[in-house]
C-alpha cells in the first residue's frame, strides 16, 4: 500500500457531525493526493480496539505514513504500532484535549493541522517527552 493511510476515530469531539467530518476528510485526502501523489486511504475506527489492526495491516502493506484524525487516545494506538519504525505519524487533533498536539506545537483546529500535513517533514520525537 503506498501513500498515507488515515485513521479517522468519528466519535471524537470535533468529528461527530457528520459534515463537518466529511469536509475534513476531504480536506486531508486532498492535501495528502497533491503532496504524495496518490490518493490516501482513510478508514473510520468503529471501536478503539480497531485502531491497531488497521494500522498494521497497512505496516505490512508498505504504508509511507499514517495520519491519525481523533483524541490522545487514537494518537497512542496509533504510535503504539509505529514505534520503532520509519513510518511518520501525522496529527490531526479532534478530540477533546488533544495534548500529544499540544505538545508537539501542532495547530488545534483539524483544518490548519491538515494544512500543516502538506508540508510536513518527518521528525524523530522521544515517547517519553510527549
Amino acid at each position: 500500500m503506498p501513500g498515507s493511510l488515515v485513521v479517522v476515530n468519528p466519535s471524537a469531539s470535533r468529528a461527530r457531525d457528520a459534515s463537518t467530518l466529511a469536509a475534513l476528510t476531504e480536506r486531508i485526502g486532498q492535501v495528502l493526493c497533491e503532496r504524495d501523489g496518490t490518493a490516501p486511504r482513510i478508514v473510520e475506527t468503529g471501536q478503539p480496539e480497531d485502531v491497531r489492526p488497521l494500522v498494521t495491516e497497512a505496516m505490512d502493506d508498505g504504508v509511507a505514513a499514517v495520519v491519525g484524525v481523533g483524541g490522545d487516545g487514537t494518537m497512542r494506538d496509533i504510535a503504539g504500532v509505529l514505534t520503532g519504525t520509519d513510518v511518520p505519524l501525522g496529527i490531526v487533533p479532534a478530540g477533546t484535549a488533544n495534548q500529544v498536539a499540544a505538545a508537539l506545537g501542532i495547530p488545534r483546529s483539524p483544518l490548519e493541522a491538515t494544512d500543516v500535513l502538506a508540508a510536513a517533514t518527518a521528525r524523530a520525537i522521544d515517547l517519553g517527552e510527549v
